[in-house]
């Protein structure tokens, strides 16, 4: 049973969500200022949140629901990652998107629909939702204990909202990444130039900055079972290869110190194979 509440002036929802060892505080509309967009939250907490005085970790996820809950097909098992004894417990803000297209990309590249509002939702993340939750919640806010993740676009975007605040975010996964957004086509077979993608130069100058966030990146080689496969992770994975190359040549990234990365040989575009490599995030940059 979900019971009303109101907590930083915000209303919102605590229920279990069915999952042990946790509950939720869902806000379905949380509105902090005016001239921002409402977005559905839910927080995820351990069961003993409210019987301690302990700070916890947190950690930002974007298409947060598909952690959680996906209409009885599979989710990224968030739950029992971040519960794990293995891992510090980290608090799960879990953000819907209003308009994921235009939210998670950084460049108009589709005529179809608007794209490019990455900037502002970045900023929204950054300064209004995250000083929000370290109010309202007992959190550890600096960098270090502040993470970014999501796949896909949502993995764009918490590689582009990192790099944008490092001062913010000190961690961002970024799992079958659309790094690809905003490239000539034919990159997606295999050519082009990230150097100079939009994405490279919007960010660059964290690359090259002393404080910038420790990154996770990876891509799937599961070829058959769909277009997502055959086409959109192939090109996650062109892009992402080629972002990581460019990141240890020319900006001094180390691998498994600021730049851990992997290559799934048996993982495509999905949850199922997102909740494996999301295990795999979680227990390396959120150990115990």
């Amino acid at each position: 049973m979900a019971i009303k509440f109101n907590k930083g002036g915000q209303t919102g929802w605590y229920h279990d969500g069915d999952i042990p060892g946790g509950y939720f505080h869902t806000y379905d509309a949380l509105s902090i200022v005016d001239d921002c967009h409402a977005h559905k939250v839910h927080i995820f907490l351990p069961q003993d949140y409210e019987d301690s005085d302990q700070q916890f970790p947190t950690l930002y996820m974007q298409d947060g629901a598909l952690g959680f809950w996906n209409n009885g097909y599979a989710t990224w098992d968030v739950a029992n990652t971040v519960l794990n004894e293995e891992v510090q417990r980290p608090i799960v803000i879990a953000i819907e998107p209003f308009d994921r297209d235009y939210e998670y990309t950084h460049v108009q590249w589709n005529e179809d629909k608007p794209h490019g509002g990455l900037f502002a939702y970045s900023n929204w993340v950054a300064t209004v939702l995250k000083p929000w939750v370290d109010d309202t919640y007992r959190t550890l806010p600096e960098p270090k204990y502040t993470g970014v993740v999501g796949a896909s676009h949502g993995g764009l975007a918490s590689f582009y909202i990192a790099n944008m605040y490092p001062d913010v975010f000190g961690i961002a996964g970024c799992l079958s990444s659309s790094f690809w957004v905003g490239l000539d086509p034919a990159f997606l077979v295999g050519y082009g130039d990230m150097t100079d993608s939009d994405l490279v130069q919007q960010l660059k100058h964290t690359f090259s900055s002393e404080v910038r966030p420790r990154v996770w990146i990876d891509w799937g080689m599961k070829r058959d079972g769909g277009e997502h496969n055959e086409h959109v992770e192939t090109s996650a994975m062109i892009a992402s290869q080629a972002l990581v190359s460019l990141l240890e040549t020319e900006y001094g990234y180390t691998k498994d110190v600021d730049l851990f990365y992997m290559q799934d040989e048996l993982g495509g575009h999905d949850e199922q194979a997102w909740s494996y490599r999301f295990q795999l995030f979680v227990k390396t940059f959120y150990p115990k």
